[in-house]
């Protein structure tokens, strides 16, 4: 069973979309992105195949951030649209909700903007359809829940290592994992960002390192996930510089 918190940017643009499900904005019929020839940790931006890692995300010249109601992830999901307006101030960015996502998101929740414009979320696969759908078998990490929903996993999916393996009783406010990463939705060239928790509090403290850590430092940061522990050490509400963020693993 997977499922994260069922207990759990200037804004540019704001746009609603509207149309069929079928196919992709970006590419709705022909051949895929770049024909094909991007390998799997690849991605096509319209033009030629780029390696997937975190300073990607600064690459497209357009973003489309997804709400998904809960509000600690659309708060979230808007600092992450700050983070990308900071590291590329010329892209354009549209938040839309979740639940009306034509053009963005097929009714399964696969993403369909295209090549060129860059899928954003922040929370996990209990609301955002996207990151349930990528994490079928598209994304290098997974997250699922155990033993009856009492501990949660961070999987790498390569080998089937668990990267967190931790009781949800130990999921705090001040205390969760996170999952930072990007992955390539090969059907319509989609490249989507994800930042979640496996608690709520832990999509907050991932969007402030993606925000005030990894984008301001964006080159040392060349793989393309990340799996971090947060513990807030300093008794202040919410993540801060002195907070501890241990990271658990990252990769290609």
């Amino acid at each position: 069973m997977r499922w994260l918190y069922p207990v759990t940017m200037v804004v540019l643009a704001c746009s609603t979309h509207h149309g069929s499900d079928a196919g992709s904005v970006g590419n709705p019929s022909g051949p895929p992105p770049c024909n094909g020839s991007c390998s799997s940790t690849q991605y096509c931006d319209g033009k030629s195949c780029v390696d997937i890692q975190l300073q990607s995300a600064c690459i497209a010249p357009k973003a489309t951030v997804v709400l998904d109601a809960l509000d600690n992830d659309d708060k979230a999901a808007r600092d992450l649209g700050h983070a990308m307006s900071a590291c590329n101030p010329n892209m354009t960015i549209d938040y839309v909700a979740a639940s009306d996502a034509k053009n963005v998101l097929a009714s399964d929740g696969r993403p369909l903007v295209g090549p060129g414009n860059l899928l954003i979320t922040a929370g996990g696969s209990f609301a955002q359809p996207s990151v349930r759908f990528m994490e079928g078998m598209l994304t290098p990490v997974f997250s699922q829940s155990t033993s009856g929903g009492q501990r949660m996993q961070v999987i790498e999916r390569a080998n089937g290592n668990p990267l967190v393996d931790v009781a949800v009783s130990a999921l705090t406010p001040t205390h969760d994992d996170f999952v930072v990463q990007l992955a390539h939705e090969p059907a319509s060239g989609t490249l989507t960002l994800m930042v979640y928790g496996l608690y709520p509090a832990g999509t907050v403290a991932g969007v402030w390192y993606v925000q005030n850590v990894m984008m301001p430092k964006k080159e040392t940061f060349s793989d393309r996930w990340f799996v971090f522990e947060w513990t807030d050490s300093d008794g202040m509400a919410g993540p801060t510089a002195a907070d501890m963020f241990v990271k658990l693993g990252s990769g290609k």
